[in-house]
This record gives structure tokens, sequence and C-alpha cells, in this order.
């Protein structure tokens, strides 16, 4: 008769399903908690622990408030993993991973976050000490190595530093952003006069027609776009042709 194994004598399903779900959050990036997540064995055991699954998922996500809110101290998650007899002594030190995995990624994107939203997003403490807490965190992160920022605290701001490339990428991609919407809304204007002009021909308009002596609508000179004595709508091109400069890159969450 073989003895079953130690670790099955002491841990049970839902221990085991707690510590891949601690731990994944506290070491495994984003990619990696995907796979976690759709594994099959590992999907169906999470519906033990909903609030565990609520945090991976909302990590996964960028949801990085949401993903803290459920390690509160007054949820249950954080009440199972200080009862949990090999996890209990282990817990400030994967809270303190996970808080700082959070903040790291939360910063990626932008050049200069202030700290008073950063830290009502990320549920620190409300008020001033929140704001204090939040320094001290970065303050440890920036010393350790795993963050290239400034924190300025007259402005309350927090700096990042990035590479060219990485900067590059960035300005890109807001760049495309911009473009995806002037191009939205030009598709927009464009669909709208061409269904104006179908229900003018179909005679479906109501309102005074003109006479073919009244004078030329004065709007219409001068204007880059094309016009008609009828005085009727007109296209405008500049908004899509302007040269504005691209939006400030990194600006701030709230």
């Amino acid at each position: 008769h073989k003895r079953p194994s130690t670790a099955t004598m002491v841990s049970s399903s839902y221990d085991v399903v707690l510590y891949a779900g601690i731990l994944g959050l506290a070491s495994l990036d984003r990619n990696g908690l995907t796979t976690l997540l759709e594994s099959t064995g590992m999907k169906q055991r999470l519906e033990q622990i909903p609030s565990l699954r609520d945090a991976l998922r909302a990590y996964q996500r960028a949801e990085y408030g949401a993903c803290l809110t459920q390690l509160h101290p007054d949820t249950g998650l954080r009440a199972s993993m200080m009862l949990d007899v090999h996890l209990s002594s282990h817990v400030p030190t994967l809270i303190g991973m996970i808080r700082d995995r959070c903040i790291v990624q939360y910063c990626l994107p932008y050049l200069s976050v202030n700290l008073e939203s950063m830290a009502r997003r990320l549920c620190f403490t409300s008020g001033t000490n929140g704001v204090e807490e939040l320094e001290e965190a970065v303050e440890q992160l920036i010393l350790r190595g795993r963050m290239k920022a400034r924190i300025d605290g007259q402005r309350g701001t927090l700096t990042t530093e990035f590479d060219e490339k990485h900067l590059n990428a960035i300005q890109t991609n807001k760049l495309t952003r911009k473009v995806d919407r002037m191009g939205d809304r030009f598709v927009q204007n464009v669909q709208s006069k061409l269904l104006r002009m179908n229900c003018r021909e179909m005679g479906l308009t109501v309102g005074v027609q003109p006479r073919e002596f009244d004078a030329p609508n004065p709007r219409a000179q001068g204007r880059g776009s094309g016009s008609s004595a009828a005085g009727g709508d007109y296209v405008e091109y500049d908004e899509y042709h302007s040269d504005d400069g691209m939006e400030d890159v990194g600006s701030d969450m709230a």
C-alpha cells in the first residue's frame, strides 16, 4: 500500500490555487498570467476563490487599482492568506511585491503622472497619507533600480525617464490614435453629406428652392471646399489638413 505524499496530506486544491494565484501575481508577466488563467485545471479551480480570480483578471486587463483592492487587509482573500499555515509569514512580502509591480506597470505608458491621482487610482490611503505612502514606495523602487523616475515634491508629480526607442514608440502610438480619430470624423462627415445629397435628388427635402438668378451664398466665397449657389452644405477639410502638433505625451490620468 502506497502512502500519500506529505504535500497531499496537508494541502487541498483550494490551497494550491491560492498559492499559484498569489505567486503568479507577484512574479508572472501579463502573458504568463494569461496562460495561467486559461489553463483548464486552474480556470475551473479559480471559481473556488472569486476574489483571487478577480484580482488576476484585473491585473491582466491593466486595472491595477481593482487588483490591489482585492488584496486589501479587510478582504476575505487577505484573511485566507493570513490564516494559511504556510503562506501567512510571507504575506507582507508578497503583497509588497504585487503592489510594486502594479506601480511600475501603471507608470509605463506615461512621461509624467500626478501622484495624488495615482494614489487614488491605486487605492492607497486617501488624503495626504496616501500620497506620502505612494512616494515612499516609489522612492524604494527608484533606489532598487526598478524604476527610472524623479519625484517632484513641489508639483506633486512623478516624471519617468525613457530611452529614445521607448519614447518614439509612445509618440507613434499617440499620433496613430489621433490620425484614427481624424479619419473617423472625416468618414462620418462625408457620409452625412452623401446622405443629404441623395435626399435632395429624391425630392425628400423640405424648404424653399432657390431661384436661378439668386446670388451665391457669401459663405461660399474663399472656401477651399465645394460650394453651390443654392447655399447648401459645405464639406470642411481644414480640420483634416491642419498642421497642429501632436498632443502632449504622458498626460495625467485624471
